[in-house]
């Protein structure tokens, strides 16, 4: 038998033989009865990775399983997919933040520090108290104080989305907010052209408006600004016009005090930090 005659004979079958070899995929089934022919090469707890083709340099692709009701494998076997949409797997589980711990970078700037605590109490409503050490800083312009700050409030949140590992989300301290709160400090100073040390007492009904950014679901960035009504206690009696030049009665570092005639008030900062 000449090898030209083999050939003819062979030739078909070994083509045929490869060719559904080549062929021999896997048959993804997805919920709109889509069929995808591909090589499954793993299933996670989200995910299938496929490959289209034999070919290992092909790309690797993926398909979420709740896409996906059934597997057939080139080896004739069946495997359905239950996949419960209600399951948050523990790749994409976002940990609930509940409370926040921040600093004001800003205020060592004038002469004093001031940190900050958050507390989620209720959807869209958070506790916030903070606490204050007047005594020296950055600014040599503000006479040196030596007292504290604590100030307390309800801040009232509307939380903006986010998306993080494909999940839509609300973060309890993102978004805009108003928070009413109460301001109270003491402090003392003392200045050569007075003969006694000035003591000071400061309160404040304060009405803010702000707005907190939360990055990564933990680094949080907080700014806002402040009006309020006002009211202060001190043992200044001032002896002449020089005397009312040199001592600042508005300046009060939680805030500044318009006077006793229009005792009105302003606020702001900027506080950085994380919630936990």
């Amino acid at each position: 038998m000449s090898l030209l005659r083999v050939l003819r004979l062979f030739l078909p079958a070994l083509l045929l033989v490869c060719g559904l070899t080549a062929s021999a995929q896997d048959l993804i089934i997805r919920t709109n009865n889509d069929t995808l022919r591909a090589k499954v090469l793993d299933m996670g707890p989200t995910k299938i990775k496929y490959r289209i083709g034999n070919a290992k340099s092909a790309p690797v692709l993926e398909i979420y399983k709740n896409e996906v009701k059934e597997i057939i494998f080139e080896s004739g076997s069946r495997l359905v997919v239950v996949y419960n949409r209600y399951e948050v797997p523990q790749e994409l589980f976002v940990e609930e933040r509940k409370a926040a711990f921040k600093v004001d970078f800003l205020s060592s700037l004038f002469n004093h520090y001031v940190i900050g605590y958050e507390r989620k109490w209720k959807n869209e409503t958070n506790l916030e108290f903070k606490a204050g050490y007047i005594g020296p800083g950055i600014s040599t312009a503000i006479r040196e104080g030596r007292g504290y700050i604590v100030k307390a409030g309800i801040k009232f949140v509307w939380p903006e989305e986010q998306i993080m590992k494909g999940l839509r989300f609300t973060n309890a301290f993102n978004g805009k907010y108003l928070r009413p709160e109460i301001i109270f400090n003491q402090y003392s100073q003392s200045d050569e052209s007075y003969p006694n040390r000035l003591y000071f007492t400061n309160a404040v009904i304060n009405l803010c408006f702000g707005r907190q950014h939360v990055f990564r679901n933990k680094i949080l960035l907080d700014y806002y600004a402040g009006f309020g009504y006002g009211w202060q206690s001190n043992n200044y009696r001032s002896t002449s016009t020089y005397d009312r030049d040199v001592v600042d009665l508005n300046y009060v570092y939680s805030h500044i005090f318009l006077g006793r005639n229009l005792p009105l008030v302003v606020s702001g900062g900027m506080m950085i930090g994380f919630c936990f």
